[in-house]
């Protein structure tokens, strides 16, 4: 996310490639996307020690400009999979600023015990 965000880099072809190789694999793919909606437990979750990544400052702002990076990703890839292969692959989107770790931890955990 970072490179296509802050950096001239184009892995658009890559990324194509990818996504129609991910339902031919033989195992179960889930992808959880996590987000957090509410502005409010985000600037609280980015007040903590952290080490800046290249010169981009960890800011609200910022984590929703990320998020909604990740949202256009996670479209570009519901476009490219082809969901009729043989393999199984599920895109579930938690908002997890309302839960805890261990909440969002038992969802996953229910969430591929459930399929």
């Amino acid at each position: 996310m970072f490179s296509s965000l802050y950096k001239e880099y184009d892995f658009h072809q890559k990324f194509k490639s990818l996504c129609k190789l991910l339902p031919t694999l033989d195992d179960d793919i889930y992808i959880f996307f996590f987000t957090v909606s509410n502005k409010e437990v985000l600037k609280e979750r980015l007040n903590r020690d952290k080490i800046q990544f290249g010169q981009v400052e960890e800011s609200v702002e910022e984590s929703l400009k990320q998020q909604g990076a990740y949202y256009k990703y996670i479209n570009k890839l519901k476009e490219y999979v082809d969901w009729f292969e043989k393999g199984s692959m599920k895109i579930i989107e938690i908002d997890t600023a309302y839960l805890s770790q261990d909440d969002v931890i038992n969802f996953v955990i229910r969430r591929i015990k459930k399929e």
